[in-house]
């Protein structure tokens, strides 16, 4: 009958293995903050020229809306601004992702209600023109049907490969009563993963690592360890073969 302590080892395991196996649902996972990334025009804001052939296009089109400076609410007005600054006329915002706890950019609630965001939007869902100091300029947001290449999945690529087989790796040395020190090394080594997993978001944020290389780094460590402890199994079982073997003559 295992001690006491021995019985609180594999609960703290199996706690651990649930854990790991949760995170395969959680956005978060091993994942960036943030939801614009370098190319991605989802959120351009974009002052577009009257020496341009989309202004030209677009100049009378009646189902362009137009609004007045004062109009806009302060977040569109803002954001408006910042890309009449810019010297080539657009601005990207940093928009954080909604699992976030704490955001150093704008939250998906913080963008105006006025624009409209994307890759595949229709011009009168992109494009309105804004009136401001008697002058009228055209204004995008997101992009015109802009074809973009399949994303990449933090969870399909990183996330899904390390937690769900670490955690039934942690289950299983758990629940088939391992040696104590296996128990705590398997079980020590899962919470760290679930741990970094978790704050890789936040040190992408605070500029320490980006979640990418946080995702590959672990997924390499799992990976490790598995194939260390399946080659360890079937030492042992080589052993205990070998053992039983009859070693006796002819």
């Amino acid at each position: 009958m295992p001690s006491p302590d021995a019985r609180r080892l594999r609960i703290a395991g199996l706690v651990v293995a649930v854990v790991l196996l949760g995170l395969a649902a959680y956005p978060g996972t091993l994942a960036s903050p943030y939801e614009t990334t370098r190319g991605d025009p989802s959120y351009d804001h974009a002052i577009v020229t009257e020496s341009s052939a989309t202004y030209d296009e677009y100049a009378a089109d009646p189902d362009i809306e137009i609004y007045r400076y004062e109009e806009l609410s302060p977040a569109a007005q803002d954001l408006f601004d910042r890309a009449l600054a810019e010297p080539d006329g657009v601005f990207e915002p940093t928009v954080c992702r909604g699992f976030v706890l704490v955001c150093d950019g704008y939250a998906q609630s913080d963008l105006p209600p006025e624009f409209e965001y994307g890759t595949r939007l229709r011009p009168d869902e992109a494009l309105q023109f804004v009136e401001k100091g008697g002058e009228r300029y055209l204004f995008r947001t997101g992009t015109i049907n802009h074809a973009t290449l399949f994303g990449f999945s933090n969870l399909l690529f990183l996330a899904w490969p390390t937690v769900i087989p670490l955690g039934i790796l942690v289950a299983r040395a758990a629940y088939a009563a391992e040696s104590d020190r296996y128990v705590a090394g398997v079980t020590a080594f899962g919470a760290v993963v679930a741990a970094l997993s978790l704050v890789a978001p936040y040190l992408e944020m605070y500029r320490v690592v980006g979640a990418f290389w946080v995702g590959v780094a672990v997924l390499a460590a799992t990976w490790l360890a598995i194939v260390a402890a399946g080659t360890h199994r079937v030492y042992r079982w080589v052993v205990a073969r070998r053992g039983t073997e009859p070693t006796g003559g002819v």
